[in-house]
């Protein structure tokens, strides 16, 4: 069980609408509780081939849920809540559109490290 105060608070506004058939965010509730046994179970082999349930060692199973959500909409978590796009089925070819934001402890490294501007780009 984790009892640390979040690391990383994310935000996600959804410019365009969330839903099953357009890869709606997905989240596992309460695996921001989970601990090792669980974590490590979830990165080794995940959910099952429907990305919809795991079992976990302790038994219990945790089902991933959509963020369906209208456009114009806030999703806020704790950054350690197992979650992930979800696939998209839509037809055309445009993908939804949102805006992410990622509050991190000064001493957490992020995940993908953004490139330093370039001289190239910086031209006046």
């Amino acid at each position: 069980l984790r009892l640390t105060p979040p690391a990383a608070l994310v935000s996600i506004i959804a410019l365009d609408p969330f839903d099953e058939s357009n890869g709606a965010t997905r989240l596992i509730p309460h695996s921001h509780t989970w601990g090792e046994e669980e974590n490590a179970a979830m990165a080794a082999g995940g959910l099952d081939s429907g990305g919809k349930v795991l079992r976990l060692p302790s038994g219990v199973e945790a089902e991933a849920i959509s963020a369906v959500m209208p456009a114009g909409s806030l999703l806020g978590f704790d950054g350690a809540i197992w979650h992930a796009g979800g696939a998209s089925a839509a037809t055309h070819s445009r993908s939804r559109l949102a805006l992410n934001f990622v509050y991190c402890c000064g001493w957490l490294q992020q995940q993908v490290q953004a490139p330093l501007p370039q001289p190239w780009l910086c031209r006046a």
